[in-house]
């Protein structure tokens, strides 16, 4: 081929008019990837009925299309994890005989007042409140249903819907700095604790999106650099106008985890960036620095929270009420969604000035409260999973996918940390964000695979 020809051809898809734009626009939406942004979009930003409601559909589609392919063992050993988790609020729902019902820990005071009223004993689930678990059975369905439809897409299309994710939580930020003028932010959450979670989850993925391998022009590069640093100040500085403890900590520890991982992967794989990476890695500080100090200059009481005591928000109490609660429950649990009847049965006299106590302010603590053995050997089984997932995906030879391994590995170990303190993964934002970063734990669809394609081992396919 001559010089003219390949000048001629490489400059040939080049598009002049706004019709040609908008069709190539058109041509490259594809209506799933669409749908699954629409439904991430609700979920994000409305997280109510209506995204359980559209939840559904999607978790149909994506079900459908995972098992109508053959599927790797990776994403066998996942999908039969998730059924496991899902099985469990069901089946406590299963209708018991009163021979077996009444011999578990915790139903005495059932059965006391059953006596009491002289009623025959009845036939019942082992969950105390079965349209509380039913309730907290669906609120898992946005996250069920991002994860799976996240599982059928290509890895071009991944980061389709991970920018969409990340656009959200600019948007977060930006109701943030609003609300600021008045007190803590908190989005579009009521409560600041989850808003700061949601953000400082971010802060990995936007560090392996815009700072990992790098290809392409050298404009394209510089651009997605910037859209980087702006992002990566944004969200630091939404998570310091929370004023939220837990979150100010969490975003240092995720961001210098992060960064020193991907630093010692570059450095690993000997990037072509090789001596640009401790000055970038210098560089993202003074960002990070930045943001923090500009958004405590803006609410200046953030800081002050650190002076609290612990003490004041009830929290030792409450674990230590909780733990006799889990103890009465023990090892099957009252059931999900019967946190607050069951917890009323075992709060002391310190707590009686809190008139409503919905969550225990501790999701491990109330994971064993209503789940009991089985919630726990299932919390267990999962983080061994991601240990190993991140592990595998590390190994596999992807740089790229590798990358966002580690970012979402980070992000995951941070949002449990901080479950010891908050409940925000019960909030279906940050439940929906969790979910992603599973999601980039397992490989993509290969992009030769068609609808009903194969997927290929990790390390082999497009990533």
């Amino acid at each position: 081929m001559s010089r003219q020809t390949r000048h001629r051809s490489r400059h040939s898809p080049r598009l002049h008019t706004p019709a040609e734009r908008l069709a190539a626009i058109r041509n490259g939406l594809d209506p799933w990837v669409l749908s699954v942004a629409v439904l991430l979009v609700s979920a994000l930003i409305f997280a109510g009925l209506v995204t359980r409601l559209l939840a559904v559909p999607v978790l149909a589609v994506a079900l459908w299309k995972l098992l109508r392919s053959p599927l790797p063992g990776s994403v066998r050993l996942a999908l039969v994890l998730l059924a496991l988790i899902v099985a469990l609020p069901l089946l406590q729902l299963v209708p018991l005989p009163p021979e077996l019902w009444t011999r578990l820990p915790g139903r005495e005071f059932v059965v006391a007042a059953l006596d009491g009223l002289g009623q025959p004993l009845p036939w019942m689930p082992l969950s105390l409140s079965p349209p509380a678990t039913t309730e907290s059975a669906t609120l898992l369905l946005p996250a069920l249903a991002v994860f799976c439809s996240f599982l059928t897409l290509e890895a071009r299309q991944q980061k389709q819907i991970l920018v969409v994710f990340i656009v959200l939580t600019q948007l977060y930020v930006l109701v943030g700095i609003y609300q600021a003028r008045t007190g803590p932010s908190s989005g579009f959450m009521l409560n600041k604790n989850h808003f700061a979670a949601l953000l400082y989850s971010a802060v990995p993925i936007v560090l392996a999106l815009g700072f990992g391998e790098q290809g392409g022009r050298s404009q394209s590069r510089m651009m997605k650099i910037g859209l980087s640093v702006l992002c990566l100040f944004l969200l630091v500085a939404g998570v310091f106008l929370s004023q939220s403890r837990a979150g100010m900590v969490l975003v240092v520890a995720a961001f210098l985890a992060a960064l020193l991982l991907l630093t010692l992967l570059s450095r690993s794989a000997g990037g072509r960036m090789e001596r640009l990476r401790v000055p970038a890695a210098f560089g993202l500080l003074v960002i990070f620095a930045i943001g923090s100090l500009w958004a405590l200059s803006v609410n200046q009481s953030g800081l002050a929270r650190f002076s609290m005591d612990p003490l004041d928000d009830l929290r030792v109490q409450i674990f230590r009420d909780g733990l006799n609660a889990a103890r009465a429950a023990f090892p099957v649990g009252s059931g999900f969604g019967t946190f607050e009847y069951f917890f009323n049965l075992h709060r002391s006299l310190e707590l009686e000035q809190i008139v409503r106590l919905n969550y225990a302010h501790n999701d491990f603590l109330q994971l064993m409260i209503e789940g009991g053995l089985p919630a726990f050997v299932l919390l267990a089984l999962f983080v061994l999973w991601c240990l190993g997932r991140a592990v595998l995906t590390i190994r596999s030879g992807s740089r790229s996918r590798a990358q966002l391994a580690i970012a979402a590995l980070v992000a995951i170990l941070a949002l449990l940390g901080q479950a010891g303190l908050e409940y925000h993964l019960r909030s279906t934002p940050v439940l929906v964000a969790f979910a992603l970063y599973c999601g980039l734990l397992l490989p993509p669809r290969p992009r030769e695979a068609g609808a009903a394609g194969t997927w290929t081992a990790p390390g082999s396919g497009p990533a």
